[in-house]
């Protein structure tokens, strides 16, 4: 089988009769082997009659009962025998007969092809202003940034992949963030990937489509894969933010001592995050993991926080109080307020580096059984 084409559908009476024409037609003039899977998510409208009714001996249903855009496409991508799979709505919104260049980039070498709809080929009115102008625009942004991706429509649905990238992806999410999973893994698993133009038109029936249920979800999935930017860069100006504050508002440190224990708390669920998702294999090699791997010790953070809560206490000693108080303008119970965050900070720093001990220790562990399973 040359090719499948793998066409999710919950209630598309309107378009999929359509789209299964279209298909069958490119798949006549270039002479492909193909078939085409429709994957019926529980339509309570004419969709399974209106393909049933068509006669094709390509045309495969398979039912998803579970609902959701990922849950339809798991089916439809397991069912599917070709060497190589195109996705694409059953709405009629694509246009297939694009098909052919998918499977030449394929050919090419490409393991992962995906179309632009935003490259000059977009009919008028085919898509809401919110999303056409903002909602897109601003997660393909995010997904750019927090995955150094140069893909400028990361949630085109009309996509081609060769058998054995879908099987390395190992996609398991059952909703929208199933389009940003696909792209997110196939980025970490280093697939070769190809963007291009490709038209959109209006589509036939009513849209599915939450706007922002649908873009949080998104955005959601998006920072799970991104700790730095959900944790580290919002802990730093936290941090950053409280020093900030101390020293333009000495006489009231509340504020400040606040936003850097804030800070320090989010950097660390960041450190934490960071080093449980390497374990995982979710995310690639980190700096920051390598270094902590070889520096941090249980003692190491021990040492630190005693110092830190030694430094607190002589911060209260009479010298040092009266000391800041005259020279750097602080109010007394300022200084006090200082002496205990720094104490807090201490404390953390000790249970935090026991943490991080333990969250290295077994990402060790499951390095060492990868090795051995590797070599069996």
């Amino acid at each position: 089988m040359d090719v499948s084409v793998v066409l999710p559908c919950l209630n598309e009476e309107k378009g999929v009769g359509g789209c299964i024409e279209k298909i069958q037609r490119v798949f006549r003039r270039d002479e492909l082997n193909g078939e085409i899977i429709v994957v019926d998510n529980r339509c309570t409208d004419g969709t399974v009659k209106i393909v049933n009714s068509l006669n094709y001996d390509n045309v495969r249903i398979v039912s998803e009962p579970k609902r959701g855009y990922g849950s339809a496409y798991l089916a439809g991508l397991g069912a599917a025998s070709g060497k190589f799979v195109i996705m694409g709505d059953a709405d009629d919104t694509y246009d297939f007969n694009e098909i052919p260049k998918f499977l030449n980039y394929l050919g090419e070498g490409y393991d992962f092809v995906i179309g632009n709809r935003f490259g000059s080929k977009m009919e008028k009115n085919t898509m809401p202003w919110l999303h056409q102008y903002v909602g897109n625009p601003i997660l393909s942004g995010l997904f750019r940034i927090f995955f150094s991706s140069k893909i400028r429509d990361v949630h085109c649905g009309m996509r081609g992949l060769r058998r054995e990238a879908i099987d390395k992806l190992d996609l398991k999410t059952i909703g929208m963030e199933f389009a940003s999973e696909m792209v997110i893994e196939a980025i970490r698993k280093n697939l070769r990937i190809k963007e291009f133009p490709i038209t959109y038109h209006k589509r036939q029936g009513e849209s599915k489509l939450n706007s922002f249920s649908d873009g949080w979800r998104h955005l959601r999935f998006m920072l799970m894969y991104a700790p730095d930017y959900l944790f580290l860069i919002p802990g730093v100006l936290f941090f950053l933010t409280g020093l900030l504050l101390i020293w333009l508002f000495r006489n009231n440190v509340v504020y400040g001592c606040f936003s850097m224990i804030l800070g320090y708390q989010i950097i660390s669920l960041g450190i934490f995050t960071k080093i449980y998702m390497k374990s995982l294999g979710l995310t690639k090699e980190s700096k920051l993991i390598n270094y902590l791997a070889r520096v941090v010790k249980f003692e190491t953070g021990i040492f630190i926080g005693v110092i830190l809560i030694i430094l607190s206490f002589l911060i209260s000693r009479h010298e040092i109080f009266d000391l800041l108080v005259m020279n750097f303008n602080l109010a007394s119970h300022s200084v006090i307020i200082l002496a205990l965050t720094i104490a807090v900070i201490g404390v953390q720093t000790m249970f935090s580096t026991f943490l991080i001990s333990i969250l290295l220790v077994e990402r060790k562990k499951r390095g060492n059984n990868s090795r051995i399973m590797a070599l069996n």
